[in-house]
């Protein structure tokens, strides 16, 4: 049998951005902090997010078929500690920071340093998540900003 710990250690040798993943569509709406996203396809611009399965995330995801991944800068560890919190609910999440509706109605955060609005393409539940994979269907960013990075369990500075 696979020893679960160790491999979140093996796992956590990889660095890695950490971005928050919102949607809203009228009054559904959810933001979590994740460092499981990635690019799929340039042609079609496809990304994908995972999510555990028994996430209050999952159905609001799916119902709402459309997401934000809000790729983070080095000054916003507070708003993905927030996003992280368990504890926090959904409206105490959002009060962390300021943000603007997406062309899919998405929450765009402020200060972020991109941003990626998609319309869910699909989903498939692997092992013990959800993949959701997204169409790009609008995007911005911000090349001045520095990105927040997550290695080892921890933040880390990106040295010039």
């Amino acid at each position: 049998m696979m020893d679960t710990l160790e491999l979140r250690k093996v796992m956590g040798q990889f660095a890695t951005g950490v971005t928050v993943i919102t949607t809203q569509v009228g009054d559904d709406k959810f933001g979590f902090t994740a460092n499981s996203y990635t690019s799929v396809s340039l042609d079609p611009p496809l990304i994908l997010f995972c999510l555990h399965k028994d996430s209050k995330g999952c159905p609001v995801f799916l119902k709402n078929g459309a997401f934000a991944v809000n790729i983070l800068a080095d000054d916003q560890i507070e708003v993905s500690n927030g996003f992280a919190n368990r504890e926090l609910s959904t409206e105490e999440r959002y009060q962390l920071v300021s943000y603007k509706s997406a062309e899919t109605g998405s929450p765009i955060l402020d200060g972020a340093m991109g941003y990626l609005d998609c319309r869910l393409s699909s989903s498939l539940e692997s092992g013990d998540h959800v993949i959701f994979i997204g169409e790009v269907i609008d995007m911005g960013h911000r090349p001045e900003k520095r990105p927040l990075i997550y290695f080892q369990g921890g933040y880390r500075e990106l040295l010039p």
